[in-house]
């Protein structure tokens, strides 16, 4: 099968998380025999970072088609829908680069509804299958912006299956737009494979916590959790991973409650470095406002590591008493209780059996060969009414 995929981007070392589950999915695809393109239409203001028009990377097997143009905040202001109409002509560029050189892929994924709306057109004027894969926080809001509301339905209109990524994510979006859907959860990447997981017996409980520092991601509730709890401060440490607009406040905060020996914003960081203190943390907490299906609570459950996490999103889809606990959102008692727990309970948790657990749930063959047979089902479903 030849897929095209359409991504937000590609990882960069400057970036290492933008549009890195896209190229997971890409290299698992690829990785049982499908011929695998990615393409992306990228503007976000950051000129140094890359090279002005289409860059061309294989990767892995994969061919990636990134196209960097002109920046969303110049081509904005002549309106959204101007600026998406940019950025679909920069997607037809590529598409028209890809298929004069590997010839008419047998059916286009897009991540997202905004990729997928890109391919609408293109899909249509080639007669070729269209399934989109939503993965977008933003489908948890009461009601949508205008513009997601209005470009989410053309997309989802015109497509032949659509993906969610967690249970929640497909009642939300049908929520919003009546829109069935299946669900075929996120993948780790190959990155958190480990040969062996170290079974943790700390006196010292290491917590680590992996994403952007913004305020969806609720640190603040966490950092407030931590001071809340019984346990000495020799009992307890705790790390997060990630960059965002809410650094200086949540420094500020571990300040004020004297937990800077504790609590070490580490910014961000690739995905070796991730896999690498995964293995040497303890256990993992998420305490999020809203989440989908978060890649980093895989990535950790892949690592063995018991985890806290908030009851929003995909928590449900794989989190049980056998792998961590789940809490009420911005429950900031429930939190510093499950944090208690944890240190006194750690030595309870089988960190092998947990990293069994994901792998056989969550490995890129096994969600890989899931998204397969949808395609395939796709493909032919649109053969026989075409």
């Amino acid at each position: 099968m030849y897929i095209l995929i359409i991504s937000r981007g590609v990882p960069s070392p400057q970036d290492p998380q933008w549009g890195c589950f896209e190229k997971d999915q890409a290299e698992a695809l690829a990785s049982l025999g499908h011929k695998v393109v990615v393409a992306s239409v990228d503007s976000r203001f950051r000129m140094r970072w890359r090279h002005i028009g289409i860059t061309h990377f294989h990767i892995n097997n994969v061919d990636y088609y990134d196209s960097f143009w002109i920046p969303g905040k110049i081509t904005n202001l002549g309106g959204r829908f101007f600026n998406w109409k940019i950025k679909e002509l920069q997607f037809r560029r590529i598409y028209s680069m890809v298929k004069e050189k590997y010839g008419k892929p047998d059916i286009i994924c897009g991540h997202f509804s905004f990729c997928t709306y890109l391919a609408v057109n293109v899909a249509q004027e080639e007669h070729i299958p269209l399934v989109g894969i939503e993965h977008n926080g933003i489908f948890n809001e009461k009601k949508l912006s205008p513009w997601t509301e209005y470009s989410s339905k053309i997309a989802y209109q015109h497509t032949d299956a659509i993906i969610t990524v967690s249970r929640n994510l497909k009642e939300r979006l049908y929520y919003h737009l009546h829109k069935d859907s299946i669900v075929i959860n996120n993948m780790f990447g190959l990155e958190f494979f480990h040969d062996k997981i170290p079974q943790r017996n700390n006196k010292s409980v290491k917590f680590i916590a992996v994403g952007t520092l913004g305020r969806v991601k609720g640190y603040d509730l966490l950092i407030e959790a931590f001071s809340r709890i019984k346990h000495s401060k020799s009992t307890w440490s705790l790390d997060i991973i990630g960059s965002g607009a809410i650094y200086p406040e949540l420094q500020l905060q571990i300040e004020q409650l004297e937990l800077q020996d504790n609590i070490h914003l580490l910014g961000r960081k690739n995905k070796a470095y991730i896999s690498s203190a995964l293995l040497n943390a303890s256990a993992f907490v998420m305490p999020s406002r809203y989440e989908n299906f978060s890649v980093a609570l895989l990535e950790a459950l892949a690592s063995g590591l018991p985890c806290i996490v908030s009851d929003c999103g995909g928590a449900r889809d794989c989190i049980n008493e056998k792998n961590g606990v789940i809490i009420p959102i911005e429950d900031i008692d429930a939190l510093a209780h499950a944090l208690e727990n944890m240190i006194e309970n750690i030595d309870k948790y089988n960190n092998i059996a947990i990293a069994e657990d994901c792998k056989n749930r969550f490995s890129p063959n096994t969600i890989a060969k899931q998204l397969t047979e949808v395609f395939q089902d796709t493909i032919n479903k649109y053969d026989y009414e075409h």
